[in-house]
C-alpha cells in the first residue's frame, strides 16, 4: 500500500524546517507512557518498511509495528524483474517474420519489453510466408509441383504406382502415368512374364527318349516339362530307333513273325521247305518212309521243282503297228539251273505275228530254228530243250510243264523303248554253251540275250554270226512301251506247295483270300467289284459309275443320264513311267510340232501317256481325213493327227502358273486294251488305224519312248514342279465328265537329277 500524499508532503515540510520530531522519551505525550516505533505498511500487506519508521504513542495510518516487510512496495511480497508486483517476469516475445501476426515458435526471446517485430504467440506454422500456404516446392503461395512416375523400363512412360511430387526434374522419372507394362519397355510382356517373350510353348512329349517328340501328346506352357522336347517330329514314339516292324516291336526287324508272316505265329518251314503249322491249316511233312532223307510229300515234286529257275513272262504285249490286228500275246520263258530251259505260249490270238522261234550261241554257232516268220507258237505251246552233259541242247517234246502265270507274285517290268532290253540279274547261274551267266538282258522284241551283240527289231533265222548267244521265244517287232509288261519271278530249289496245292507252283493268294496266279484258272480281278471291294456287289450303272454295294452312290437306272465316253488319264501310269533324260534335237518336226524349244541337246521330263474311256459309250472318232473335223493332217510327219487328244504342262506350286514350256500333242486314237473289265465285260472293240476311238472301258497307252513323250525343261531352274497331263483340252469331245481329264505327278529337279514326290 503506498502512502498517502498528505503524509509525504507533512514530512517533506518537517524535513524542510530542520525539524525533527522530538524523542518521545523526552517528550512524551500526555497520557503516553513512553512512544513507540512504528512502521510504514505502504502496499498494506500489514507488514512494516523496515526503511521507514514513525515514533509515537500512536501509529499514524499507515503504520504497523513491524518491520518485516521485504518488498514494500508488494503487498504480496512477489514483485517480477520486471518489477511488478506479482508479475509472472519477463513474457516470451516470438518473430513476426512475414507480418501476418503469428509468431515464429522457433525463433523466440524473453523480455520485459516487447522487440519489434515480435508478437507474443508462436502460432506461425510457416514462418516465412503470410498467407501460410507454401506449396511443396518451399514456395509461399507458389502452384506446387507437377507429379512424377517412375519409367522403370527405359519406354518414356511412367508407372502409374510410384508417383512423386516433383519441383525440378529427377533422373528416371516422368511426367505420364501412361506405363500398362512398368517393366517392360516394349509393352508386350507374354503369358510367361517375360518382356517381348513368345509367350506359352508347345511342348511334345519324347516318351522314347530319342529328342524327337510325339505330335500326339502335347502341352503348352511356359517352360517345357521333363521328357518334353519343342520338336514334334517323332514317327514312332514309343521306339527310340524309329523302325517299329510289323509286329510292333521297336527294332524287331519282324524276326517275330513265322514263315507264314503272322507275329508270334506257331508256323515253321517243314523238311520239304513248306511253311506249315500255324494259321497255315497244312500239317508239316516230317513222314520219310523210304529213308531218302526227304519227307515223303516232297517226293511228290515235279522234276524242275527241284532246281532253281527263273520264269519271264511277256505279258499282253502288243505288235509294233498292229493298230489292235493281232494279240497282245503272252509268252515266257523258263529257266533251269541245269541248263534245260523251256518256251511256253499261253495267249497269241488273235494271231497276226511274224516271229522266230529259236536259240543260238556266240557267232551263230549250236543254233536252232523252230520257226521263222511262222505261226509255230500256235502249233507248240509247250516247247522244252534239254541241256546235254556235252553241252549242246535238243528239243524234248513229250516234256509236259505247266503253265505259270508270275503276274501275281513276281516283279513287273514296264518298258519305255519298244526295241529296248532290260538286265535281269539271276539267282543261279544259268549254263548255255559251255559258259554260265549270272544275268540275262531281257529284250523288248521277245528275246533273251545271254551274252554278245543283242539282235534288233527285225527277226531273221537263228544262226546269225552277226549275233550273240541269246534264246528266241518270240522274236518279232513288239512293242511292250504302249501296253503290256515283263513280270519275273525266280525260285530256289525248295520243294514249296503254293496254295493251289502244286509243288514248285506259284500261286498266291491275294488281298481277297483267293488263289490266283501259277495255275490258279481264277481272274484275279473276277472277284473285285468296280470300287475295288472284295466279292463286292458295286458295278457300273447306267451312267458310267461306280454305284451300288458300299460306295454309297445310288446306281441310275437305265435311260437316267447321258451315253457319252469319259476320258480320264491314268495318274499310276504317269507316275511309274516318268523319267529325266536328255535328247539331241535335230529333227525340224520337233520343232515344228513345239515338243523342243529349240535345236540341240535338250534336258527333257519324259512320261508314257495312259488314256482310259471310263464312260458308258465308246469314243468314236473314225477314219482320218481332211473331212473329219477331229483330225488334222502333220506336214512334216505326212499323216494325220488328233491334235486335241493330249496337252502336257510344266506347272510351277510356287508361283502358282503353268510355265510356257509344254505343249498339245496329237496321236492316233485306238484300243490298246483293257482298262476296267467291269465295263469292257465283253472286251475291246478293236479300234484302230482306218476307225478309230476307244471303247468303253478300255485304254490307248504311248510309251515313254515314243517321240514328243515329254516336256522340254531345258533351262528351268531347280525347283517343285507338277507334271500335269490332260485329255481332251480342249473340251472338242462331249464327254459325262471332264472333271478327271487331268492327272498330275509333282517332280524334284536338283541339276541333272530328278526325284518323284509323294
Amino acid at each position: 500500500m503506498s502512502r498517502s500524499p498528505l503524509f509525504v508532503a507533512a514530512l517533506a515540510l518537517i524535513f524542510a524546517l530542520g525539524c525533527e520530531p522530538q524523542n518521545p522519551d523526552q517528550n512524551p505525550e500526555p497520557g503516553c507512557d513512553g512512544p513507540s516505533t512504528w512502521y510504514a505498511d505502504g502496499d498494506g500487506d500489514g507488514r512494516g518498511d523496515p526503511g521507514e519508521v514513525f515514533r509515537g504513542c500512536d501509529p499514524p495510518e499507515g503504520f504497523v509495528a513491524n518491520p518485516d516487510d521485504d518488498d514494500p512496495s508488494c503487498a504480496d511480497g512477489t514483485t517480477d524483474a520486471c518489477g511488478v508486483c506479482g508479475g509472472s517476469g519477463p513474457p516470451a516475445w516470438y518473430a513476426d517474420g512475414d507480418g501476418d501476426g503469428l509468431g515464429d515458435p522457433y525463433d523466440g526471446q524473453v523480455g520485459c519489453e516487447q522487440p519489434a517485430g515480435f508478437v507474443d504467440n508462436n502460432d506461425d506454422l510457416e514462418p516465412n510466408c503470410a498467407t501460410n500456404d507454401t506449396d511443396a516446392c518451399g514456395e509461399c503461395g507458389g502452384p506446387g509441383g507437377v507429379m512424377g512416375y517412375a519409367d522403370q523400363d527405359g519406354d518414356g512412360l511412367g508407372d502409374p504406382e510410384m508417383a512423386m511430387e516433383l519441383c525440378e526434374p529427377v533422373p528416371g522419372f516422368v511426367e505420364n502415368a501412361g506405363d500398362l507394362e512398368p517393366d517392360c519397355a516394349t509393352n508386350d510382356t507374354d503369358d510367361c512374364g517375360v518382356c517381348a517373350g513368345p509367350g506359352s510353348q508347345r511342348w511334345y512329349a519324347d516318351q522314347d527318349g530319342d529328342g524327337a517328340g510325339d505330335p500326339e501328346v502335347f502341352v503348352d506352357t511356359c517352360l517345357p516339362p521333363d521328357n518334353f522336347v519343342e520338336v514334334a517330329g517323332d514317327p514312332e514314339p514309343r521306339c527310340a530307333s524309329d523302325d517299329t516292324d510289323e509286329c510292333g516291336v521297336c527294332a524287331g526287324g519282324n524276326n517275330d513273325k513265322d514263315c507264314v508272316g503272322v507275329c508270334f505265329g506257331q508256323a515253321v518251314v517243314d523238311g520239304c521247305g513248306r511253311c506249315a503249322g500255324g494259321t497255315t491249316g497244312r500239317v508239316p511233312f516230317v513222314d520219310d518212309g523210304d529213308d531218302n532223307g526227304v519227307p515223303d510229300a516232297c517226293d511228290q515234286c515235279p522234276r524242275e521243282a527241284n532246281t532253281a529257275r527263273a520264269i519271264i513272262q511277256w505279258t499282253n504285249v502288243p505288235a509294233f503297228g498292229a493298230e489292235g490286228a493281232s494279240g497282245p500275246y503272252t509268252f515266257q520263258v523258263v529257266l533251269y539251273d541245269n541248263g534245260d530251259f523251256a518256251f511256253l505260249y499261253a495267249d497269241v490270238e488273235p494271231y497276226g505275228a511274224t516271229p522266230t522261234v529259236g536259240h543260238q550261241n556266240h557267232g551263230g554257232e549250236g543254233s536252232a530254228s523252230l520257226g521263222v516268220d511262222s505261226d509255230y507258237p500256235r502249233e507248240e505251246p509247250i516247247t522244252y530243250f534239254r541241256a546235254r552233259d556235252d553241252g549242246r541242247v535238243e528239243v524234248d517234246y513229250t516234256m509236259r510243264s505247266d503253265w505259270l502265270d508270275v503276274r501275281h507274285g513276281g516283279q513287273t517290268i514296264e518298258f519305255v523303248d519298244d526295241d529296248g532290253f532290260i538286265d535281269l540279274p539271276l539267282d543261279f547261274e544259268f549254263p548255255y554253251g559251255g559258259r554260265a551267266y549270272d544275268s540275262v538282258r531281257i529284250g523288248a522284241n521277245g528275246v533273251l540275250v545271254l551274252g554278245g551283240a543283242a539282235p534288233g527289231a527285225q527277226n531273221g533265222p537263228m544262226g546269225d554270226p552277226a549275233l550273240g548267244a541269246f534264246l528266241a521265244p518270240f522274236w518279232d517287232d513288239l512293242d511292250p512301251a504302249t501296253g503290256g509288261a515283263v513280270h519275273v519271278q525266280q525260285q530256289g530249289r525248295e520243294c514249296v506247295a503254293d496254295c493251289m496245292g502244286q509243288f514248285g507252283g506259284v500261286a498266291v493268294e491275294d488281298a481277297c483270300g483267293v488263289c490266283v496266279g501259277g495255275t490258279s484258272p481264277v481272274d484275279p480281278r473276277a472277284h473285285l467289284d468296280c470300287n475295288g471291294t472284295c466279292f463286292g456287289e458295286a458295278a457300273i450303272d447306267s451312267c458310267g459309275q461306280c454305284a451300288g454295294g458300299d460306295t454309297g452312290v445310288a446306281p441310275a437306272g437305265a435311260g437316267a443320264c447321258d451315253e457319252a465316253p469319259d476320258l480320264i488319264v491314268d495318274e499310276d501310269y504317269l507316275r511309274g513311267t516318268i523319267v529325266l533324260d536328255e535328247i539331241n534335237a535335230n529333227d525340224p518336226c520337233l520343232i515344228n510340232e513345239r515338243c523342243v524349244g529349240g535345236p540341240g541337246r535338250r534336258k527333257i521330263v519324259r512320261f508314257g501317256t495312259r488314256i482310259a474311256n471310263i464312260g458308258n459309250a465308246d469314243l468314236q472318232l473314225g477314219a482320218p481325213s481332211d473331212d473329219n473335223p477331229y483330225w488334222e493332217f502333220d506336214q512334216c510327219h505326212g499323216h494325220f493327227h488328233f491334235e486335241s487328244y493330249a496337252a502336257y504342262e510344266l506347272y510351277d506350286p510356287e508361283s502358282d502358273r503353268t510355265l510356257p514350256v509344254g505343249a498339245k500333242s496329237g496321236f492316233a486314237v485306238i484300243d490298246i486294251g483293257v482298262y476296267d473289265p467291269a465295263i469292257a465285260v465283253n472286251g475291246c472293240r478293236g479300234y484302230g488305224g482306218q476307225n478309230q476311238g476307244i471303247t468303253a472301258g478300255c485304254q490307248d497307252t504311248y510309251g515313254r519312248g515314243l517321240q514328243c513323250q515329254w516336256i522340254d525343261i531345258t533351262g528351268v531352274p531347280d525347283g517343285e514342279y507338277e507334271v500335269v497331263v490332260t485329255t481332251n483340252p480342249d473340251g472338242i469331245i462331249e464327254e459325262l465328265n471332264t472333271a478327271n481329264n487331268s492327272a498330275r505327278v509333282r517332280i524334284r529337279l536338283e541339276g541333272n537329277n530328278m526325284r518323284v514326290l509323294d
